[in-house]
């Protein structure tokens, strides 16, 4: 019922109640959210365009020299501007060849600039092609991440196979709905195998991206990593979820907070991304819908 109420939203009734969730239209709106963000509560971010599933090389080739333009731009704010990418977005779709060396060229561009990367986790059916490719080109650019999903029943034995590098990971619940025959669908214990599996990825020596909003989990989180080095982990979620005072808590201690913050340039790119993240998480949905009522 849920999905079927947000997949017959209007496009720009999405876009306009649900904006707090993506950091602008354009490169400059993105920038400008980020560095409030860092200046008013030191708080980190990682920039990500939206758009993917491209099936045309001149649209990877766009966005490809957009990702160049902002390494420019935050070339000296590499302390808290991070870099997300999806691989769908750099032609997976049209050729793994042509994907590869699309990601080589920015992987490159931005290690030229101190500009961390983060490679992110799509659909199930990109899971092995994200951890090859990942494990190919983190040899050559360390500081390079990507993402796992705790959802999924693969994650632990994923972890394992990745223990003869050292790596940087983002362990979240993850978005996209997967069969039962390969995930978990009880959220309760999708929120415990996260738990467990930034314990693993910690004591393997990863550094850890622990990205949950729940704030039992994020509490939970805060006992586990007491026993890490501040420089192994950090705390991420997405931006537009109201947990300023937590994040604030977070910062004081000395930990380092990230936030998600998407940006566009196709307005229907923010609808895609706008609708995945309402079925996902339905107090996004009430959110919104409290705005259209004006009821907070």
């Amino acid at each position: 019922m849920k999905d079927f109420f947000v997949d017959h939203l209007p496009g720009w009734f999405v876009r306009f109640f649900a904006r707090p969730y993506v950091g602008g239209y354009g490169i400059e709106a993105a920038l400008e959210k980020a560095e409030r963000l860092w200046n008013a509560e030191h708080i980190c971010s990682t920039l990500d365009l939206l758009g993917e599933f491209v099936t045309e090389e001149e649209a990877v080739e766009h966005t490809v020299s957009i990702y160049k333009t902002v390494f420019e731009q935050i070339a000296d704010k590499a302390d808290h501007i991070s870099v997300s990418i999806k691989l769908s977005a750099l032609g997976i779709l049209i050729d793994r060849g042509f994907c590869e060396q699309k990601l080589d060229e920015l992987l490159n561009a931005a290690s030229e600039k101190g500009i961390k990367v983060t490679m992110d986790m799509e659909d199930s059916s990109m899971t092995d092609v994200t951890l090859e490719i990942y494990r190919k080109y983190v040899q050559k650019y360390p500081t390079f991440g990507t993402v796992l999903q705790s959802r999924l029943f693969r994650t632990k034995d994923d972890i394992e196979s990745l223990n003869d590098i050292k790596g940087r990971f983002r362990i979240c619940i993850g978005i996209y709905k997967e069969p039962p025959e390969i995930s978990l669908t009880d959220k309760k214990q999708m929120k415990e195998k996260l738990l467990e599996y930034a314990k693993m990825l910690l004591d393997a020596g990863h550094y850890t991206e622990i990205a949950t909003h729940d704030k039992s989990t994020i509490q939970k989180a805060r006992e586990l990593v007491k026993n890490y080095p501040k420089d192994q982990f950090e705390f991420q979620q997405l931006l537009g979820v109201p947990l300023l005072p937590i994040q604030r808590s977070l910062v004081s201690e000395g930990y380092t907070v990230r936030l998600y913050l998407p940006f566009v340039i196709n307005k229907n790119d923010a609808t895609a991304y706008l609708k995945r993240r309402m079925k996902e998480n339905p107090r996004m949905t009430i959110y919104v819908l409290k705005n259209l009522l004006h009821l907070n």
